[in-house]
């Protein structure tokens, strides 16, 4: 952009050079194919804060909250089964229990 301005939607237009638009280099740009932010680390904070960042977005749970949700139901229910069937066991279920088998769905959650 030329200028900075607000357009009749409400949306702001910032000036390239504006402070608050990361830099941009096309030829940077084309060779790596993805989005940059070229910013100068000039203390030990912004280094550490950039480490930070990188390592939640590197990390970060692609679940979201209402399947994680449905998840640890969908576990408690089958805890509460394994639960009723330890007490009253099928041979099935007690070949099941002795391999170990009634914390499998913690282990698979986790």
């Amino acid at each position: 952009m030329e200028a900075s301005y607000i357009d009749k939607l409400g949306v702001t237009h910032l000036h390239r050079d504006n402070e608050w638009v990361n830099p941009y280099n096309p030829w940077i740009a084309a060779a790596i194919g993805s989005n940059q932010d070229l910013s100068f680390l000039a203390t030990r904070l912004k280094a550490l804060a950039l480490l930070y960042y990188i390592t939640n977005y590197v990390t970060k749970d692609e679940a979201s909250t209402y399947q994680m949700v449905t998840k640890a139901a969908i576990i408690k229910k089958t805890l509460e089964q394994a639960e009723q069937a330890f007490n009253n066991p099928t041979n099935e279920e007690k070949i099941s229990l002795e391999k170990g088998m009634l914390n499998f769905c913690l282990r698979v959650f986790n």
